[in-house]
């Protein structure tokens, strides 16, 4: 797996669950036809309308049932190949239009959102924050729950054809079932929602996805769900002052921030610094700022703290869009484009530093997944700017849960162990290279687990520098990616 992809999937989703604005939901195959002239319409409108198929029927019955229903809880279970053990990775709960969703639950990444009164409530687990925002349903999440149980196994290619049809089902506890099974050979997908028969509501649903087929991992995707209908679910669940922290309100935070950028501390033509903080371990962060538009304009490209410090930059990091009626890029700054740029000490120092000098060149916004951001291809030609750092006791910078950047802020721990990793191998110093793949191997492994072994190829070249073959197959026999069954 190259560098971009595994870049791609730290930004993008981490773990491969259904947290996502749902695909429109496609027409359906069939429509009624209104009848209201001569026998001749009503003749053209047999041949032209398809009737509907036996899976268009039951849909239709099962979307009448889950109208009816008050209260919901589904489960999800996720594994990847035929051996590996199911683990509980989501939570969706509803009750009169208030839903709740948690997501990967019970890793470090959980996250729980609850929408109700037009308002969407997100409590990020890692960082202990809950937010707010305006939210409006067709921007994502579900709009009801038939919606909810069809998108949930809906995974792989989703946009090509796929097969459906109608099966007699088990007998469960005495009562009759039946199975909608869906089938498309491009990602050798195959779905199964049980449904009772006499409520037609859902009992369980299953679905799998060869990757593979995709050009991605060759591996097997296996989701399960459970659902449960009008069973008890307090309005207690769907309050956000349950997890104990201030509600941080999205749209005033913003607007304070918005205030700040128009006051910035340095300006160099176009380019605007707002604010630099520096985190205990040495990172700096700068929010900046270019009018909207622009392509090449002066920029923070390098830092001096004035003892020698050596600061590599990554790449910058432009804010996150909610999935509700916010976006925050609009909120923060109308007319200017608001974005990170951060500087990680090669080695971090005893004490941080308290006051830089900002280097200008003119380039533009960085957002390429390559660890170390490139080399400006101009000089400065700017004054250097002093700034005096504000000190930021936490791992991030203030205003990072504002701009939705908790989540790239955190895969950054392993964009810097690389970063420093590289370096040293570039010089060809790999005692130094070592202790960095180390801890870039345990940063991707914190972040998601199975990321890890992503690391495990470059850890094992560092070793065979150094002549450690023999800790590098035990390495790569250990901590690499095992090999994975083929499916027929």
């Amino acid at each position: 797996m190259t560098e971009d992809r595994l870049q791609s999937l730290l930004n993008d989703y981490a773990e491969p669950v259904k947290f996502r604005p749902p695909a429109p939901r496609a027409a359906p195959r069939w429509r009624y036809a209104v009848v209201g002239g001569t026998a001749m319409a009503a003749a053209w409108a047999m041949v032209l309308i398809p009737r509907p198929t036996p899976a268009d029927v039951a849909a239709r019955r099962i979307e009448a049932a889950l109208a009816k229903v008050e209260t919901m809880r589904a489960e999800g279970y996720l594994h990847y190949g035929d051996k590996a053990k199911e683990r509980l990775y989501e939570r969706s709960t509803y009750r009169e239009g208030h839903w709740r969703f948690s997501g990967r639950v019970g890793t470090t990444l959980e996250q729980t959102y609850i929408l109700k009164g037009g308002r969407q409530y997100t409590y990020d687990r890692r960082f202990n924050t809950v937010t707010a925002e305006p939210y409006r349903s067709e921007a994502g999440f579900y709009r009801d729950l038939f919606q909810m149980i069809r998108e949930q196994s809906n995974i792989g290619l989703i946009s090509e054809k796929r097969t459906e049809r109608v099966e007699e089902g088990p007998r469960i506890n005495g009562r009759e079932t039946y199975r909608i099974v869906s089938e498309r050979p491009a990602d050798e997908y195959r779905s199964v929602l049980l449904v009772d028969e006499e409520t037609n509501l859902p009992i369980s649903a299953e679905a799998q996805v060869h990757y593979a087929n995709m050009g991605g991992d060759d591996t097997r995707q296996f989701l399960r769900f459970t659902y449960r209908f009008d069973a008890d679910v307090p309005m207690s669940e769907f309050d956000p002052k349950q997890f104990g922290r201030p509600i941080l309100d999205i749209p005033t935070e913003a607007k304070k921030l918005m205030d700040r950028v128009r006051a910035p501390r340095a300006t160099v033509e176009d380019g605007q610094v707002h604010d630099a903080q520096v985190t205990s371990d040495g990172t700096i962060y700068a929010l900046t700022s270019i009018p909207r538009g622009t392509s090449l304009t002066p920029l923070p490209d390098s830092v001096a703290d004035g003892h020698g410090t050596r600061y590599l930059r990554l790449r910058d990091l432009g804010p996150g869009d909610t999935w509700g009626n916010t976006s925050v890029r609009q909120i923060v700054a109308k007319d200017r484009s608001v974005f990170v740029t951060t500087w990680i000490p090669l080695e971090p120092p005893k004490q941080p530093a308290t006051r830089v000098h900002f280097s200008f060149v003119k380039r533009r916004f960085n957002s390429s997944s390559a660890v170390v951001a490139p080399p400006s291809t101009s000089t400065p030609v700017y004054p250097p700017v002093s700034i005096h750092l504000t000190p930021n006791q936490g791992r991030f910078p203030t205003w990072s849960t504002v701009l939705m950047l908790n989540k790239p802020l955190l895969s950054q721990r392993i964009e810097a162990a690389d970063a420093r990793a590289d370096w040293y191998r570039d010089r060809k110093q790999h005692a130094s290279e070592l202790r960095w793949r180390w801890r870039a191997y345990e940063a991707a492994k914190d972040y998601v687990p199975r990321f890890g072994e992503l690391k495990v190829p470059a850890l094992v070249k560092c070793l065979r520098a150094l002549g450690k073959s023999a800790e590098a197959d035990r390495v790569q026999r250990e901590l690499g990616p095992q090999p994975i069954k083929r499916y027929p």
